[in-house]
């Protein structure tokens, strides 16, 4: 029998119908949407033989058997695949179309191969069905199907479901003598010394061809080991001559007849996508076998609709995917659009059954309204970057638009072109017309063109024919090649541009200026990896300075040539991304060393030398991490202290001699530390975040406990010294915006600097600075805080607001014993070799540290409120944020610390009544004492004048409440730049702290003629502190002596008259 042609077959499936047919041999009756009949495989009582007219399927639930059309006709009847189609052009009165003899021999041949192990493979997915079904229901398989994915019976055996356990098939296949076939199958695999089965532990989905026909097995892991691929599919190799995956669309032979008749299919990305689809009424729904999708499976598709509605998942993967394949797609003369969905469609499904029933299925939910056109997500991607690159991408549009059959297409995507890129509707319909018309030239040019490509290329013709035709030049041999002329004899030849290939790696998207990643490599062999501007690729002064650069690297085109190579490295670069802030990394979910890199599953990441990172097909570079930078001590110097060092000392034992040493001062620093590796989750959830203050003396260890802390993120960054004043507060921002979840230091704090002051409250409160930029009189850009900060310093805040914001720690001892000197020397030993090895593994546990945060920091914020009653609730809030990581990490079993939760509330006291003393000393009424003592010895115009606001008899302080206030009002501003209590408020602080011995309506300030009589406040001097009396005393004495030479004698009523009594 000749091999029957692939049209003819495409055409009777089209032409057949289930049900006409299946009567020809099984009684049917109507069942609501479907026929129900009697199996004709089993002898049932009962009729379970189900036949949907909607899905082309049919099922029989008594022996479990089903498929489409073809398949029912092979089990009941036996026939080949050949045979049946017969069958159903002698039941339509079709004649049945074969190749020519040649092509139909070769055909049959391969026919007859494949039914000799298909076989095999078929009973290998029964067997593994049988073992599905026999499994316990609490087993993970089971689990996995109908507790995960909410399938039923009927959809098990629907889609065939089955399970491949452990060491099974390997016997089996061994006593059939069909271990051969297993291996071309790729059921087995071949070790050294054994064979072994490649589907173990695994949820088993069978995979046909559009026919129906079983071609190959997919399996998902149920182990979880780190090590087990999530999927397993099909072998691809020669071997397997059943299994062709550039032809292969999961789920098609189900939805083929649907998509024809709805003139759209709806592709997603996994097998259970496609189930899911199905189950909720998208029939037409099918998958790719794998992340890529060819042309031919394309081709496929075309014989069957019009339009493709990608169902995307919500990641970058999932939008990379719609971007790559729907341009190629357009190409083709499809209709291209695309849904969104929350999560993929396997999940939504589940997550909104109710909703989807409600709507009447996902057919229905899946209206045009929710839909995007694919060529409006494509001008996202390609209008993006400087003016010059939008211009760039929107010519690649023009040219996909001039690519596209339907002129009413054409009309609207050029007008859709026109108002996303701002360019003129006669500039882009001019590229288009241009684009039309060379396609034209190409196509008749190039039909019958011969080329002769240079003798020491090797490189097949075939591989490199479609970059000649399509940019007129290709890359080979560490050289650019360009066509030249055709010649005399027909032959198009080809010369050298260059002494060098080249590659742009990535184009690295940027809000300010685009940078693009490029490889070059010369005839020598010598090669760079470097990131460059954008605009270096436009023009040919700028391209060949770019290159030469790096040494012998020389470009002989024009710029002509020049402009070819840019369409063939633009439309062949990946896309990725830029690191700039090293640590973590928010999109990607990951924490990027400057040498290494780590998922937010615990999982470690390679950086190559030219600091390039691979994670979830996404490329990263990281510059400071490339290997050309490495001896140039200008470049990046604080992105590569930023290291994981491995530390080979256990973290345990190094935390305890951290303890040893530094007593307990160890506790809320290195919990510091520990909390700023996660600054960005604690942000996130309370936006602040607490700063370390560690003060005291020098000789106390604080900057070695300080490099300690620091040493978790590499090797300690220069500290921002404030006592200096060089770096301003936009300085010490920039600083911290260095690394995400980094730790600064600032150091030598001096109290009274208010800008300082006021920039270390900014810290606290996550608040950056905006700074203007080049786009436009109303454009700024912000740089945020993104590290946590260490304050050191001798002095003491005096302003309460910023107290508030410290985690409180006060260094005193500075004289230590020799045993004491002893354990320090032995801990510096131990970090010689860094401390960030530890943040590495801690890091690890991201996700389970973070996911109890706010739940345990709730908690321990209530528990704290309780213990300390009479602390700030920024204070509480600090330390309910260290306790929380405490807590977590100790209860995790992540750390073991030298210390107990009794030890860290008692270190967390000490610092409570530390700030609260502070705080209290630069109470309000210490304030009014002080303008009062500057104001006494203020200027003559603002002064408090004695004999007429101000005397003393005596211990009694008399005060003209009224004037006096009028003067300390003026002063309070100048000092503190704070507005003054009100003159009320500043009377109630004086008399709860049981200064006023009495109030008069009348006393007289001076002697004499020019004596002011006026109601006075009499403070009694003896409940003051020595020194606030002394100041007064004092500042009383300089007025009155203000100006001479020598002291007057003294009178009974004059100061030092009263300064004698006092004395004596």
């Amino acid at each position: 029998m000749g091999y029957i042609k692939r049209e003819f077959i495409d055409k009777i499936l089209d032409i057949a119908i289930i049900q006409d047919v299946i009567a020809d041999f099984v009684e049917l009756k109507r069942s609501g949407a479907n026929l129900k009949g009697k199996s004709p495989f089993v002898e049932e009582k009962s009729p379970s033989f189900m036949v949907s007219p909607v899905k082309q399927i049919w099922k029989d639930f008594s022996s479990g058997k089903g498929g489409n059309l073809i398949n029912f006709l092979m089990e009941l009847k036996g026939w080949s695949y050949p045979e049946a189609i017969e069958y159903l052009a002698q039941k339509y009165n079709e004649s049945i179309h074969y190749e020519d003899s040649e092509m139909a021999q070769k055909k049959a041949a391969e026919i007859s191969k494949k039914e000799e192990i298909r076989p095999v493979l078929k009973a290998t997915l029964e067997q593994y069905q049988k073992q599905f079904h026999q499994l316990q229901d609490n087993h993970p398989a089971k689990q996995e199907i109908f507790e995960k994915r909410k399938y039923t019976q009927d959809d098990i055996i629907e889609w065939g479901i089955g399970y491949a356990p452990e060491n099974f098939l390997y016997d089996l296949l061994k006593n059939s003598g069909r271990v051969k076939e297993g291996i071309k199958l790729g059921l087995l695999g071949e070790g050294q010394h054994n064979v072994y089965d490649k589907y173990t532990n695994r949820v088993i989905y069978p995979i046909h061809d559009k026919n129906g026909l079983l071609i190959g097995l997919a399996g998902r892991d149920l182990s979880g080991k780190k090590e087990a691929a999530k999927w397993i599919n099909p072998k691809v190799d020669s071997d397997n001559i059943l299994y062709d995956k550039s032809k292969v669309w999961f789920g098609l032979h189900k939805a083929r007849t649907e998509i024809r008749k709805r003139n759209e299919v709806f592709i997603v990305e996994g097998y259970n996508d496609v189930i899911a689809m199905h189950k909720y009424g998208c029939i037409n729904t099918v998958a790719p076998c794998g992340t890529a999708i060819t042309e031919q499976q394309m081709n496929e598709l075309r014989k069957l609709c019009d339009k493709i509605v990608f169902v995307m998942d919500p990641d970058a993967a999932g939008k990379r995917s719609v971007v790559k394949h729907a341009e190629i797609f357009l190409k083709l003369g499809f209709r291209v659009e695309v849904i969104t969905l929350d999560f993929d469609p396997d999940d939504f499904s589940r997550a909104y059954a109710d909703v989807i029933s409600l709507c009447g299925g996902l057919q229905v939910m899946f209206n045009h309204e929710i839909r995007k056109d694919a060529f409006k997500i494509l001008m996202e991607e390609k209008l993006q970057g400087s003016d010059i690159d939008k211009s760039k991408g929107a010519q690649s549009l023009a040219e996909l638009i001039a690519q596209i059959s339907d002129s009413a297409m054409v009309e609207i995507y050029a007008g859709w072109l026109q108002k996303e890129s701002k360019i003129k509707i006669t500039s882009i319909k001019k590229w288009i017309k241009d684009y039309q018309e060379s396609i034209v030239v190409e196509f008749v040019s190039n039909s019958f063109t011969q080329y002769e490509l240079p003798k020491n290329i090797n490189i097949p013709l075939p591989e490199l024919e479609e970059d000649i035709k399509r940019y007129g030049l290709f890359i080979a041999n560490n050289q650019i090649w360009a066509a030249l002329p055709e010649g005399t004899d027909g032959k198009v030849y080809f010369s050298s541009l260059s002494n060098f290939e080249i590659e742009i790696i990535n184009h690295m998207r940027d809000e300010g200026k685009a940078k693009k990643l490029v490889r070059i490599k010369n005839v020598v062999n010598k090669e760079y990896i470097f990131d460059t501007d954008s605009e270096n690729f436009l023009t040919l002064i700028g391209f060949r300075k770019m290159v030469s650069n790096h040494g012998d690297f020389r470009f002989k085109g024009n710029a002509n040539d020049l402009m070819k190579l840019c369409d063939y490295l633009f439309e062949k670069m990946g896309s990725g991304s830029k690191i700039d802030v090293l640590g973590w990394q928010p999109d990607g979910k990951f924490w990027c060393w400057n040498n290494n890199a780590l998922t937010e599953d615990g999982k470690d990441v390679e950086i190559n030398d030219n600091g390039i990172l691979i994670l979830n097909d996404v490329h990263y570079y990281i510059p400071s991490a490339n290997s050309i930078y490495k001896n140039d001590t200008t470049k990046f110097p604080s992105q590569k202290r930023f290291i994981k060092m491995q530390n080979p000392i256990n973290f345990s034992t190094f935390l305890m001699q951290v303890y040893k040493v530094h007593r307990e001062h160890t506790i809320s620093a290195i919990l510091f530390g520990f909390t700023c590796l996660f600054r960005d989750v604690v942000i996130e959830k309370l936006n602040r975040f607490p700063i370390l203050f560690l003060c005291g003396p020098g000789g106390t260890g604080k900057d070695e406990l300080i490099e300690i802390v620091q040493g978790l993120t590499g090797i300690p960054q220069s500290p921002i010294n404030l006592e200096a004043n060089i770096s301003t507060a936009k300085g010490a921002v920039r600083s911290t915006a260095q690394f995400r979840n980094g730790i600064s230091l600032l150091s030598e704090y001096k109290r009274g600097n208010r800008e300082h002051d006021g920039m270390l409250k900014q810290f606290y409160d996550n608040i950056g600075y905006t700074k203007g930029n080049l786009d436009s009189h109303i454009s700024t850009d912000y740089v945020p805080i993104e590290s946590g900060v260490i304050l050191t310093g001798n002095d003491f805040p005096d302003v309460e607001p910023l107290i508030q914001r410290l985690v409180w720690n006060e260094m005193s001892k500075n004289i230590f014993n020799s045993d004491e000197l002893k354990e320090f020397d032995k801990l510096k030993d131990m970090m010689r070799d860094g401390m960030s090895g530890y943040a590495h593994e801690i890091l690890r546990h991201r996700k389970a540290i973070v996911e109890d945060l706010d739940k345990v920091q709730r908690n321990w914020k209530q528990i704290l409120k309780e213990t300390f009653p009479e602390a700030k609730e920024r204070m509480i809030a600090n330390m309910s944020i260290l306790a929380s990581f405490y807590q977590i990490l100790r209860d995790k079993q992540i750390v073991q610390f030298p210390f107990t939760q009794h030890d860290m509330i008692q270190h967390f006291r000490e610092g409570v009544n530390n700030q609260l003393r502070r705080i209290n000393s630069g109470s309000m009424l210490n304030k009014f004492w002080d303008v009062f003592i500057a104001c006494l010895r203020g200027s003559m115009d603002n002064r408090i004048t004695v004999h007429r606001e101000v005397n003393i008899e005596s211990n009694l302080l008399y005060l003209q409440w009224s004037r006096m206030y009028g003067i300390i009002n003026k002063q309070w501003w100048q000092m503190y730049h704070e507005a003054p209590p009100t003159k009320s408020t500043l009377m109630e602080q004086v008399e709860s702290a049981g200064l006023i011995k009495e109030k008069v309506s009348s006393y007289s300030f001076d002697t004499g003629r020019a004596a002011v009589r006026s109601s006075a406040i009499v403070i009694d001097m003896n409940n003051m502190n020595d020194i606030l009396k002394d100041d007064i005393i004092m500042s009383v004495s300089f007025q009155m002596n203000e100006g001479t030479l020598f002291n007057p004698p003294p009178s009974d009523d004059d100061i030092f008259g009263i300064e004698q009594k006092i004395s004596g």
